[in-house]
């Protein structure tokens, strides 16, 4: 994971970005290391762990889209993203792959699912502009993977924007946990 750095409770990275694939090991780092912060929030009344996933998925989705700042890379952990959700925060696709990866993990670790997770990384005219989750459920033979883009309120569950000229998979066992 890049160096960060916090400020109160906003936290940003102080190096600029180099490469997506910076943002993807940022994505899984962030998630595995805080994914517990969902345990503290609420959609609308109901505990995050007791969602579906595609309730999950049309709670973040409802969150209001926030561009990171000119040419910075912003990412933060989820009770961030979550205390500072529809406000002028940072609150793009990466975050929401944050979000997603976590509510994955919760999944798996508390609720005994066997969801598998990997990041897609994606451009419509052949080079890497978004980032998105696509799972798979390990309970189920037929399942394949399925994209779970919650990044604007027009998106579908189970479908992407558009067809990418450009894509990347990414899969967290690749993604070895950083210490920082």
């Amino acid at each position: 994971m890049r160096k960060i750095e916090k400020v109160g409770e906003y936290t940003r990275t102080r190096q600029p970005l180099l490469t997506y694939k910076q943002t993807v090991a940022d994505c899984f780092d962030l998630a595995r290391l805080y994914w517990k912060d969902l345990l503290l929030f609420k959609a609308n009344g109901v505990p995050i762990e007791d969602l579906s996933i595609r309730e999950f998925y049309e709670y973040i989705k409802s969150i209001r889209y926030v561009k990171d700042p000119y040419r910075k890379e912003h990412v933060s952990r989820p009770k961030i993203l979550l205390e500072r959700a529809n406000t002028d925060h940072p609150f793009d696709c990466d975050d929401r792959s944050i979000l997603s990866l976590s509510f994955f993990l919760l999944q798996n670790n508390l609720k005994g699912k066997k969801f598998k997770t990997r990041l897609a990384v994606t451009g419509r005219y052949g080079v890497p502009k978004h980032i998105y989750v696509e799972f798979k459920d390990e309970n189920n033979l037929e399942s394949q993977w399925t994209p779970y883009d919650c990044t604007y309120p027009w998106n579908n569950f189970g479908k992407t924007l558009y067809i990418p000229q450009f894509k990347r998979v990414f899969y967290e066992e690749n993604h070895p946990v950083k210490k920082h």
